[in-house]
């Protein structure tokens, strides 16, 4: 049984997945950003943590540092 996320779901609306896609394919934005954006996207398409980050080839603590950050800041502004 594989384990399930207790973790808040994302969510954004088309013009935000949008604007998204954009960055993650940008050559002008910083990579840092860029990098941020496909996480995002990546789990909006419903990849885990450890599927992402090989993917990326990063770390698992970033994408879940990320989509922490993301989270938090969702809930601030509503």
């Amino acid at each position: 049984m594989p384990f399930e996320s207790l973790r808040e779901e994302l969510s954004f609306t088309p013009e935000e997945i949008v604007i998204l896609a954009e960055i993650s394919r940008s050559r002008t934005h910083p990579l840092r950003e860029v990098e941020r954006a496909k996480i995002l996207l990546a789990n909006i398409e419903g990849m885990n943590d450890s599927q992402i980050a090989r993917e990326l080839q990063t770390n698992r603590y970033k994408v879940i540092r990320v989509i922490k950050k993301a989270l938090a800041y969702v809930w601030r502004t509503h």
